[in-house]
């Protein structure tokens, strides 16, 4: 039969679990940072973010981190203060240039008369505008 302290230490546990679950309720983990990745790092609470590079994760989720500026600073920040950046690391470069912009596409022929512009011009939002030939309906 079991005595009072081990009823008394299973139930403590019961009571640790519970708290746990409630406790990490709408939590969510953190991803791994990889040594050379870019990142924003919090230097202390009332700077702003600056981009640096992950040099070594360490125990805890910490990580030892060299910033671009302050003449490659390297300081060790929890992953509270290191946020991930889409950028490529140091030295790397994109995967894939970037495609040729597209050209626009002309309007397709329709049944109804348009009005003919002569001289066009384009203004600076791109829109084309010209005077009306001597031979143009309006719609």
């Amino acid at each position: 039969m079991k005595s009072r302290n081990d009823h008394v230490s299973c139930a403590l546990q019961v009571a640790k679990v519970r708290q746990a679950r409630y406790y990490n309720v709408g939590t969510k983990d953190r991803p791994q940072l990889a040594a050379g990745q870019m990142v924003h790092v919090k230097v202390n609470d009332t700077s702003k973010w600056q981009k640096g590079e992950v040099l070594t994760q360490l125990p805890y989720q910490s990580y030892r981190v060299r910033l671009d500026r302050g003449y490659g600073t390297v300081r060790q920040r929890s992953s509270k203060h290191v946020r991930f950046l889409s950028e490529p690391a140091i030295g790397q470069t994109p995967l894939a240039p970037l495609p040729p912009p597209l050209t626009p596409l002309s309007a397709p022929p329709s049944d109804t008369p348009s009005t003919v512009l002569t001289s066009q011009t384009c203004t600076r939002s791109g829109r084309r505008v010209g005077k009306l030939g001597p031979n143009s309906q309006t719609v």
